[in-house]
């Protein structure tokens, strides 16, 4: 008599237990990458984003062809509303992979994250080492 409320309990987990993993499946992959990967995206269309402050880019200057939209602000506290925000006006009907990067890729990478918990790109990319690394490899900016 029991036999049939068991079966049934285990097919209705068994269910819910494959229906989550499908789920989390559906988020956007996160893909650290390099200077020279950079390019290459650059090249095949992405659109790069730098994620730091004003008084960043005034003293070492944006990769060429990059889109600006601050996660933190002055005082180094995020703005993710605001962020979001730039995100969906930069990135709207396209996509395109994006490109995220920061002075080091702390800022990028927490950035990165906050677009794949709202599921706002499919292709998702962290510069590596940030601009920091972009010119240490001898890359050049734009102000």
């Amino acid at each position: 008599m029991h036999r049939p409320y068991q079966t049934l309990i285990v097919f209705f987990l068994t269910l819910f237990y494959i229906l989550s993993c499908t789920a989390d499946s559906s988020k956007p992959v996160i893909t650290d990458i390099t200077a020279n990967q950079l390019q290459e995206l650059q090249q095949q269309g992405a659109i790069v984003i730098d994620v730091r402050t004003p008084e960043e880019w005034d003293t070492t200057g944006i990769i060429p062809g990059s889109k600006k939209a601050m996660f933190f602000n002055q005082d180094m506290q995020p703005v993710e509303n605001q962020f979001l925000k730039d995100i969906e006006n930069i990135t709207s009907n396209t996509d395109k992979p994006v490109v995220l990067y920061c002075r080091s890729g702390g800022r990028s990478s927490r950035a990165a994250k906050l677009l794949q918990q709202h599921n706002l790109q499919n292709r998702i990319y962290n510069l590596e080492g940030g601009i920091q690394q972009w010119l240490a490899e001898g890359n050049k900016t734009e102000k």
